[in-house]
């Protein structure tokens, strides 16, 4: 006590205390999205004079998740991708339960993209022609595309990484069977790769012949003969004539004509009987010898075998063709007469400006 004299001495220590009351809201709430799920993690708040005896999780408005006193953090699992989510948290003790946190909005992420189907847009002897998607990429995903000869026990190798929709495929073996699988990659991660597909190679055209070559020239026939090509695989090599020779004897020819001859290899499927013609040979060109009687110009060009062989079984092709020699042909003579009237007509010109 103070008066007048001054401040008297204190008075013995009397302890009270303030009942305890519920916890503090929660602080320092974050969350982790992922496609499906949300990680939630927070820190303990003060207890207020009574012991934190768990905690409650809503999220959205699903039931509270009930956690221990020293659990602070939860996954939350079987969520929908591409969705909003709001989280709060709450602490509880022997009083009663604090306020909840203020609320934590999170959006869970997008699911890996699902693999589009392979088709096979073009296939050659060495090459294929690959093509998925629609064409369009908005989302900009990236594509993986493995091969696996022969079988997909064979092991798997990438043959593409990008964001096109096609790709070319080079150097592979001719008649072969080739397995393929896809997966495309987004922000979210890879999916999953496609069941295998299946694509075969075709078969490659006879390669270019080499120019053939003449003998036994005459005014109206002459003999061709060329270097044959081997067999490929079980296909037999047939040349356009009609016969599988390596020589023929072109008949019924223009004397004193030039012609050119060039000469392609086919291959005869053993399976189809369908033939895959090769390039042409570079032409040779030649002339029938001159005769006494010209021959005429509806008569038809034929080749005929140079040897016994059937022509059923194969077939040689040439090209042929021919233009006049020498003689007065009907072009030659209008151009003459032609020139002739040019010449007259210039004469004329200068005198008449003369006089």
């Amino acid at each position: 006590a103070v008066n007048s004299a001054g401040a008297g001495q204190f008075s013995l220590p009397t302890r009270a205390a303030t009942p305890p009351s519920s916890p503090d809201a929660v602080q320092g709430l974050r969350a982790v999205a992922q496609a499906t799920s949300l990680a939630v993690s927070w820190s303990a708040p003060s207890d207020n004079g009574s012991e934190i005896s768990g905690y409650s999780v809503c999220v959205n408005e699903k039931p509270p998740v009930q956690l221990g006193p020293d659990e602070t953090e939860l996954t939350v699992p079987d969520l929908q991708p591409d969705t909003q989510y709001k989280v709060r948290v709450r602490a509880c003790n022997a009083v009663g339960p604090g306020p909840y946190s203020a609320p934590l909005r999170v959006v869970t992420g997008s699911l890996p993209p699902n693999p589009p189907r392979i088709e096979c847009v073009h296939n050659q002897a060495t090459s294929l022609k690959l093509r998925w998607g629609d064409g369009r990429n908005a989302d900009l995903l990236q594509y993986q595309i493995e091969m696996a000869a022969s079988s997909v026990d064979s092991g798997w190798q990438v043959v593409y990484q990008g964001s096109s929709h096609s790709t070319r495929l080079t150097r592979l073996a001719e008649l072969t069977d080739y397995h393929f699988r896809i997966r495309a990659t987004n922000e979210a991660g890879s999916g999953p790769y496609s069941s295998p597909f299946c694509f075969s190679t075709g078969k490659a055209h006879p390669p270019a012949m080499k120019p053939p070559r003449l003998s036994e020239l005459t005014q109206d026939s002459c003999r061709v003969d060329w270097a044959g090509l081997r067999p490929m695989g079980r296909d037999s090599i047939v040349y356009v004539y009609r016969g599988s020779d390596q020589s023929c004897k072109l008949t019924c020819l223009n004397p004193n004509t030039e012609y050119q001859v060039r000469v392609a290899a086919a291959r005869r499927c053993s399976e189809t009987g369908d033939e895959l013609i090769g390039a042409f040979s570079q032409g040779v060109v030649f002339i029938t010898r001159a005769g006494s009687v010209l021959a005429s110009s509806t008569n038809p060009t034929t080749a005929s075998s140079g040897s016994s062989s059937s022509s059923s079984s194969s077939a040689l092709r040439y090209s042929i063709g021919g233009r006049g020699g020498a003689g007065w042909s009907e072009q030659r003579l209008a151009a003459v007469l032609l020139a002739a009237f040019g010449v007259t007509a210039l004469v004329v010109s200068l005198l008449l400006n003369y006089l």
